[in-house]
């Protein structure tokens, strides 16, 4: 994650690097809260739901109200959803 720039201009930079994240064969991307996803969504998406009070992440027919529940999601189908929360606060 340290040679990732997270300086996206714009939500097709942000799915440029979460797709080349996910297909990294390193484990699930979704499997450590150290990975760049994880990292994203809880930083940058669940932090911040959680401080203004607004409704849940939903990432298919799952709630993420921690990081732990993306381990049950396929980062592939999912793949607009998480860049799409991730958009909504950074961008």
């Amino acid at each position: 994650m340290a040679e990732n720039p997270f300086r996206w201009p714009g939500r097709d930079e942000i799915h440029s690097a979460f797709t080349k994240e996910a297909s990294n064969n390193e484990g699930s991307p979704l499997d450590s809260h150290k990975k760049m996803i994880p990292w994203c969504i809880n930083n940058c998406v669940l932090i911040p739901q959680f401080v203004t009070q607004s409704k849940p992440l939903e990432v298919g027919d799952r709630q993420i109200n921690d990081v732990d529940d993306l381990k049950e999601v396929d980062v592939k189908d999912s793949m607009d959803s998480l860049v799409s929360a991730v958009c909504e606060w950074l961008l």
